[in-house]
Parts: structure tokens; sequence; C-alpha cells
């Protein structure tokens, strides 16, 4: 079985956009009205999401499953420190729309074993393996 790597990089604004669809459509679970939705990817490390009054900021991790796990460091809505309950909520939607562009791989017969996470300049980068899915 023939396998290679390969590096994926999402700029800010290809996050932007999943990011946009998935808090659009998650929006009902939210207690608060998320009009827009900005993904700015910083090389020291984090990502910053503003999102109407809230900001969150993201680090890039791969959780113990080997999938990309954007983990919130913080999150306030205006001057407030949202509640922690919302943590989770938010990290899955973000997690989701993320780890949703490495799902299509499987369709294309590629099997992905992330390596890396990690943001680089203005882009989160994404460092696979990528190995033929046995017939």
């Amino acid at each position: 079985m023939a396998s290679g790597n390969v590096v994926l990089e999402i700029d800010d604004a290809l996050l932007t956009i999943f990011l946009r669809l998935g808090l659009a459509k998650a929006q009902a679970q939210l207690p608060f009205q998320i009009k827009q939705v900005t993904a700015t990817i910083h090389d020291g490390h984090h990502i910053e999401i503003a999102a109407g009054q809230a900001r969150i900021v993201l680090r890039p991790a791969l959780d113990t499953a080997g999938r990309i796990d954007l983990r919130i460091v913080s999150a306030k809505l205006g001057a407030f420190a949202l509640p922690t309950f919302l943590y989770g909520l938010l990290n899955a939607i973000v997690n989701e729309r993320v780890n949703a562009l490495l799902s299509g791989l499987v369709m294309q017969g590629l099997r992905p074993r992330l390596l890396d996470v990690r943001t680089r300049g203005r882009a989160l980068a994404i460092t696979a393996e990528l190995a033929e899915v046995e017939a």
C-alpha cells in the first residue's frame, strides 16, 4: 500500500467560510445571534475568531484520536467571559467544520493520518500522511 505526506494550508478566508457555515448551521443552539464571522490566523500559534461582539481565541492541536482539535483558550462576549459550558459547543462547531475537509479525502480513496497541526504565517498548516485505502 502506497503512502506519502502532504501539507494542507487553510488561510484566513477559507477558515472564515468554514466557520460561517458551521455557526449558521448551529445558530439555534447559541444564546446569542451571530451576524458576522471573521477568522484571523496568527503565527503565534493561535487563531482569533470575531463573531459580532464575541471574541474567541483558539490553539490548534491534535486530540488523542489524531483529529484536529482547535481548543478554545478564551471566549468573551463584549467585556464578559462566555460561560464555560459554551466552550464545548463552540469547540464542536469549529472542529466539525475543519475535520469535515479531511473526511473528503476518504471518498477519494485515501486515508489521512494527521501528523501535525499548527499556525504558520497566516495559515493553519495541517501535515498528514495519506495512504491508499485497501480495496
